[in-house]
């Protein structure tokens, strides 16, 4: 389907949905930064750093990148959490509050 020919409503409906999937992936991909961090996956690929790979594969900035690492740092211990995190259900933000207490 064309998008020039979707009314307005049907365009921002589907911005909703694209945006809400762009988030919960983008989640899921900030599961696997700890362990290709731990790996160093990055260099393997060819990049400087695990920053630079978070930027170029998923538009994430270097302060997120480091929010969840030091996230996955919390979390060790706390299972019901890492699977939330891992799962992408939550995002990281919102772990790292209830990981803190």
């Amino acid at each position: 389907m064309n998008i020039t020919n979707l009314s307005d409503e049907d365009l921002y409906v589907r911005c909703q949905e694209f945006g809400m999937n762009a988030r919960l992936w983008v989640r899921k991909f900030a599961a696997l930064l700890p362990e290709v961090y731990k790996r160093h996956l990055y260099k393997k690929k060819g990049f400087i750093s695990i920053h630079e790979f978070a930027a170029k594969l998923a538009g994430m900035s270097a302060e997120a990148v480091n929010r969840v690492l030091n996230l996955s740092e919390l979390l060790e211990g706390k299972p019901a959490l890492s699977e939330l995190f891992e799962s992408g259900t939550q995002g990281w933000s919102k772990i790292r509050v209830v990981a803190a207490i």
